[in-house]
């Protein structure tokens, strides 16, 4: 890939956990969630969330939180059914995205901002996701994880998360000249298993 111009951007680990005769962890959230139905609003949050995030940076500014939504919407379900966003004492601190993929659900995004990292919000999120995820009937649930990102595989491996997968995330970007910005054209994920 890499002769064909795509570039390394991340390497990420597939974690799976499973659901069936399994509850989440924590009975008592700090956290209050409501289900995200503008796409507006969800987008400051998550353009937020990128700001010193571990995961993925490489891919940071490739596309606004904007382009992210609207490229998850058009290949989830129910695009609004798994949208989340998390809330302490009335602040937005967090998100998560989950998306139907047959029995399984998955974590297609999850992040803190920046002023709330350090406090173990990942927990309540998280058990939040599994809570959510059981009450669906699902078997499992997966998430990808930047392989660097020490701070999440930990989150995950808290709740029960195993690695059972490992991908090369690569990206091959063009200019836009009308934008004066860089947009990628094409990603893809190459196994390493």
């Amino acid at each position: 890939l890499s002769d064909s111009g795509f570039k390394l951007a991340a390497n990420v680990q597939t974690m799976v956990r499973p659901l069936i005769g399994s509850r989440s962890t924590n009975a008592e959230s700090r956290l209050q969630f409501r289900n995200a139905t503008q796409v507006e609003t969800l987008a400051a949050i998550v353009d937020e969330t990128y700001v010193g995030s571990l995961d993925c940076p490489t891919v940071n500014g490739l596309r606004s939180a904007q382009e992210f939504l609207e490229a998850y919407a058009v290949n989830a379900q129910d695009k609004q059914d798994g949208w989340f966003v998390a809330s302490l004492k009335g602040k937005d601190v967090g998100c998560i995205l989950v998306s139907e993929s047959g029995e399984q659900l998955e974590i297609v995004y999850f992040g803190i901002v920046p002023a709330a990292r350090g406090r173990k919000l990942s927990s309540d999120i998280l058990d939040f996701a599994i809570e959510f995820c059981s009450q669906r009937g699902a078997v499992s649930i997966v998430a990808d994880v930047d392989s660097k990102n020490k701070y999440a595989i930990a989150a995950y491996e808290e709740k029960g998360f195993v690695s059972f997968d490992f991908n090369r995330v690569y990206v091959w970007q063009i200019s836009n000249p009308h934008k004066n910005s860089r947009r990628p054209i094409a990603a893809r994920r190459d196994s390493k298993s």
